[in-house]
């Protein structure tokens, strides 16, 4: 590495890139507080690091603290540790702290290594952010900064991955410049930039990198497009990258498009709990109602459905003589209920020790209140959400799926099956499934609502009571 060598025209432009790519996301004072660059010792990241040794030199105004590099050890390589040396080594001579965080990644059957790494690795470059106070607690200067060495190639081959799985625009969109993370931003000041001319510019400026051996292996879908598909694309048309690169841009401004007008739609559809209301819906075209629902479920879900699943979802909207039904999906629940469709966790079906002790806390404390006899007036306007029972609120139990236990809401009401009270209370069956029910042998104590208006009217409840007993309080299992 010679730091000293006269930067060539190529140089200027990445140096420029980066420059704007910071100034741009920068807060007002155009000055960075927090970059961390994600390094794994190959030819990008590479170039990254040097680049922003180099551009800290020339303008130090820029960084008010030092960089940071994060390397991500998967030990699945024999070189692993050999490579995280590497790393250290090569942050130490240009004064860039280094922080390493390790990993086995292990070969799960009918799982993609390869994606299974890159999630880890992610992961591990959040939490070591977040775990950082002077990273992950932005001030004035604005939010931390993590450094991508993307180039275009990698833009290139993502999106012919995904044109692979079938993706709409916001998959065919690839890698943007600039993703908001939770508690920092990625950037990708590179995408402009050819493998090649990363390379040209190393070369020039005598940089050493690491090679991974995995790299050249075809069985790697990306690896495969890389050395056998693109390269027949390139012989036939050389500007194929820089064309992928700007398809992937239309389709990023295209899905920007089709966002603001799926919040116009939401302003009709959601409800103020988020749920979607049927009407309005169903009145959609199939191409808006497909697309809504996308946009919808994303606020949830961590990987977007397939048509398949989506098609499903459509079957509970058209579906005029079904009242109740649902679907499962990855980890949630969707399910048509009061005119509505919702969406919900599945519960692991238990309750966890922190929750149960919270619950016995809170009847505890209301057990000490002054108690509650049939001639005192109990406010008519708890009438659904106050109970009086006969157990002292000791020696407490959690059942499921108990609707047709019968319980005495307040004083003046009858005794009713919990199925009852769930249909007044407005809560779906499949949430209804998932209410941790509070016994003391065999009378209901408590019973765990989940979050909405219920929620909002127990807390209410609890601001201003002074009788000894409540049926139901909000300690939410999910």
């Amino acid at each position: 590495m010679d730091a000293n060598l006269p930067l060539n025209k190529l140089g200027i432009d990445l140096l420029d890139a980066l420059e704007n790519a910071l100034t741009t996301n920068a807060s007002s004072s155009y000055s960075v507080s927090h970059l961390t660059i994600a390094l794994s010792g190959g030819l990008d990241s590479m170039v990254m690091l040097h680049l922003c040794s180099m551009l800290k030199k020339a303008k130090p105004q820029l960084f008010l603290n030092t960089i940071h590099a994060i390397h991500i050890n998967h030990g699945i390589s024999r070189y692993a540790n050999a490579w995280q040396q590497f790393c250290e080594h090569q942050c130490n001579v240009r004064n860039i702290q280094f922080h390493c965080k390790s990993y086995h990644v292990k070969k799960r059957k009918q799982a993609s290594l390869e994606a299974d790494a890159r999630n880890i690795r992610y992961q591990l470059i959040s939490d070591y952010v977040n775990e950082q106070p002077t990273l992950a607690s932005p001030d004035a200067t604005g939010e931390p900064f993590v450094l991508l060495a993307q180039h275009q190639n990698d833009q290139a081959e993502t999106f012919l991955l995904q044109l692979k799985r079938g993706a709409g625009v916001k998959g065919l969109s690839s890698m943007a410049a600039r993703t908001q993370a939770e508690g920092f931003v990625y950037l990708r000041p590179l995408l402009g930039f050819s493998q090649a001319q990363l390379q040209q510019f190393a070369r020039h400026a005598d940089l050493e990198w690491i090679e991974d051996e995995s790299n050249t292996d075809e069985q790697y879908d990306r690896n495969f497009l890389r050395h056998k598909v693109i390269p027949l694309l390139s012989a036939r048309w050389p500007q194929i990258h820089a064309t992928i690169a700007r398809s992937a841009q239309h389709c990023a401004d295209a899905q920007a498009v089709n966002n603001e007008y799926m919040q116009i739609i939401a302003s009709k559809v959601l409800a103020n709990d988020l749920s979607a209301k049927l009407k309005p819906l169903s009145e959609l075209s199939k191409p808006t109602q497909l697309s809504f629902l996308r946009f919808w479920l994303a606020m949830y879900l961590s990987e977007m459905p397939s048509q398949a699943q989506l098609s499903q979802v459509t079957r509970l909207i058209d579906n005029e003589q079904s009242e109740t039904g649902y679907i499962k999906l990855q980890s949630w629940f969707i399910e048509k209920f009061q005119e509505k469709l919702l969406i919900s966790p599945v519960s692991k079906g238990e309750l966890s020790a922190i929750q149960l002790d919270t619950a016995k806390q809170v009847i505890n404390e209301l057990w000490r209140c002054e108690q509650l006899s049939e001639d005192k007036t109990v406010d008519t306007t708890l009438d659904k959400h106050v109970t009086v029972i006969q157990a002292p609120a000791q020696g407490l139990h959690v059942n499921y799926k108990l609707s047709n236990l019968r319980a005495k809401f307040s004083a003046k009401r009858p005794r009713k099956s919990l199925k009852v009270w769930f249909q007044e209370w407005g809560i779906s069956p499949m949430l209804r499934a998932q209410c941790p029910i509070i016994m003391y042998e065999t009378e209901i104590v408590a019973v765990l609502l989940p979050t909405g208006e219920v929620k909002q009217a127990l807390e209410a409840a609890f601001a201003n009571c002074n009788f000894s007993r409540l049926a139901l309080i909000h300690t939410s299992p999910y």
